[in-house]
């Protein structure tokens, strides 16, 4: 069973001038890939997975302890993936999100990886490969879905 909030105290966390950690705390709070409603349609999906990236995006990591900066490496590049992947499944090019998602697991620092962390960053390790060919220039004209 898996228990999600709604993330009002995160949101009122970010609106205020947080220190980096609480910051880095409220924003992986409120960016749980569990805790995405599975009645999304894919279009509040994508748009979810934008917000998603922005609000990790405003973490600064230098502050952080190494093993958050980890966990807010393998989540920005699990919901980057994810942005991508929604990118390319709409035919527009998915070539930054996938680079971006590339980029995030490629700063990633295994010697701080936590014994709690290994199964995300398995989990997002898959999710990146999946979308790693969107990050090559001459993908343009890919193939999605199996349709010509």
């Amino acid at each position: 069973m898996q228990l999600c909030y709604d993330g009002e105290a995160f949101r009122r966390v970010l609106a205020m001038q947080p220190t980096p950690p609480q910051r880095a705390a409220a924003a992986m709070g409120l960016t749980r890939t569990e805790c995405v409603d599975p009645a999304l349609g894919p279009g509040s999906c994508a748009t979810l997975d934008v917000w998603r990236a922005e609000v990790l995006d405003r973490v600064q990591l230098a502050e952080l302890a190494p093993y958050l900066r980890n966990r807010v490496r393998i989540r920005r590049a699990a919901v980057w993936s994810s942005v991508a992947f929604a990118q390319a499944r709409k035919g527009e090019s998915a070539m930054q999100s996938a680079r971006r998602a590339l980029d995030e697991i490629g700063l990633f620092e295994p010697a701080e990886l936590t014994e709690d962390d290994a199964t995300a960053f398995a989990e997002t390790g898959v999710r990146v490969g999946s979308v790693r060919w969107a990050a090559e220039q001459h993908v343009g004209s890919a193939v999605i879905c199996g349709e010509a």
